[in-house]
């Protein structure tokens, strides 16, 4: 085998396309920028080879984290086909809720459809959490979803409302009629494959992600798109999409009516790469169950790169520009919202008297308990 032929090479070869790519976006003397796309490509990678080489076959499947925006969900995905059977094993008891859908595709590879969009009160549950859901199939008794012919996979979104230090759920799936049965002895062009396909996701994830980012955020800083349903896994969500550039000293205070929705979250995300900065260790993403709501019934967040000194801050620290993503979800409409800059120094004149200022040893506790919470979940 020469080196052309190795699988490895071929690997190497679309990822150094990918890094071109990468190199293309971000402005040739902003290294930070770069570094931020060459650590997304990383990341998706080691995502789209568990996915490609571990989890993406729909006779023996099992559940793959594949994370993109997870303040307050986690995403996990299983391969199906539709004519086969399935059963979802779990237990929810840890979960605010979750959503099952069921995909024909990647989103970023192909046109793709969606169905299922089984929240908690669509299935039979029982007392300790636990639950048996079969997929495909002949319709039966009890929690049930058909698979389309096209199906390729299913995906569980597990919510969490808060930063309370919930473990994630429990999910297994099997192919119902495979007991007994083992995979094949790996082939050298099924590895080949596998790498080949793993690359294409993760440098299709970027690009279509990048697109996106260009056609649904305003063109405009410190501005946001009313908020809208967009076509996902979860059909009961409305999304607000915004754009932040701030100078040094200065704050953008984004305020709304307290949502009518049973979970939502506001979170800020790297541009152009709409990729998330660091959950576990700043205060990138509120939800609804840690934010304050100020006596008027309005939510007000201030994201900053130094410390305002408030509860309900996104710390976009390191970053003088960025995206920000609201999420209502289980909700007839959004809340129209507004967006103030204000210089840091006059940010007390703009928030109510009501509005709790914490200290350093508050910040702390509060960042603990958000590191503690993202520990428990997978991270």
């Amino acid at each position: 085998m020469t080196a052309e032929q190795s699988p490895w090479a071929q690997l190497a070869g679309s990822l150094l396309r990918a890094g071109e790519e990468i190199d293309g976006i971000a402005s040739p003397e902003d290294d930070l920028a770069r570094a931020d796309g060459h650590a997304q490509l990383g990341t998706l990678l080691e995502t789209a080879l568990r996915w490609y080489l571990r989890g993406a076959d729909p006779e023996f499947p099992r559940f793959v984290e594949i994370n993109d925006t997870p303040e307050i969900a986690d995403n996990l995905f299983a391969a199906v086909r539709g004519d086969a059977t399935y059963r979802i094993v779990g237990n929810v008891s840890s979960l605010f809720d979750l959503n099952i859908s069921i995909h024909t595709e990647w989103g970023w590879l192909a046109p793709a459809q969606i169905s299922g969009d089984l929240g908690r009160d669509d299935l039979e549950i029982a007392g300790d959490g636990s639950f048996s859901l079969v997929l495909g199939g002949a319709a039966c008794d009890g929690n049930w979803l058909p698979l389309p012919p096209d199906a390729k996979y299913v995906q569980i979104r597990e919510y969490h409302a808060d930063y309370a230090p919930n473990p994630p759920g429990r999910f297994v799936i099997e192919r119902l009629g495979g007991a007994g049965t083992a995979p094949p002895r790996l082939t050298l062009a099924y590895l080949t494959d596998r790498l080949n396909a793993a690359a294409e996701w993760a440098r299709s994830y970027m690009s279509f992600h990048q697109r996106s980012v260009e056609r649904i955020f305003p063109s405009e800083a410190n501005a946001i798109a009313p908020p809208s349903r967009r076509s996902g896994g979860n059909s009961h969500i409305h999304y607000g999409f915004g754009r932040f550039a701030l100078e040094p000293g200065e704050t953008l205070v984004v305020s709304f009516d307290q949502p009518r929705a049973r979970l939502w979250s506001i979170q800020w995300l790297l541009a152009p790469w709409y990729e998330n900065p660091d959950l576990a260790n700043r205060q990138t993403g509120l939800p609804g169950g840690e934010a304050f709501v100020n006596c008027d019934g309005r939510v007000r967040v201030v994201i900053s790169q130094q410390d305002p000194g408030v509860g309900n801050w996104l710390d976009c620290g390191g970053y003088a520009v960025g995206l920000f993503v609201t999420r209502w979800l289980w909700c007839d409409d959004g809340p129209e919202v507004s967006l103030e800059r204000v210089p840091l120094s006059a940010l007390s004149s703009v928030l109510p008297d009501d509005t709790p200022r914490i200290g350093a040893a508050e910040r702390a506790t509060q960042l603990g308990r958000r590191r503690m919470h993202f520990a428990a979940r997978r991270r």
